[in-house]
């Protein structure tokens, strides 16, 4: 079984080289650009539903992905205050 330490030793890069300050960080950035993307799309699927469909996706389809997406955006909000958190 793979563990996060073995892909760790695994790895070229070592704790020493890559602090956890700076796994910190990084996970903080991709947690965040990951909340942008999540509501960027959402906000385009309320406007195609508004908009009744986009012309490839039924208004039905588009709620579904937006219902799908909003649980996402709690997960990843959720992510997010934990690696804040994080000491």
């Amino acid at each position: 079984m793979v563990t996060p330490l073995t892909l760790i030793s695994m790895s070229s890069v070592t704790w020493c080289e890559w602090t956890k300050s700076e796994a910190r960080q990084r996970a903080h950035d991709k947690a965040f650009a990951k909340i942008s993307f999540i509501e960027l799309e959402n906000r385009t699927y309320k406007r195609d539903i508004k908009a009744g469909g986009d012309g490839r996706l039924s208004v039905d389809l588009l709620q579904r992905c937006l219902n799908s997406n909003e649980k996402e955006l709690l997960t990843w909000k959720y992510i997010a205050k934990l690696i804040d958190e994080d000491e």
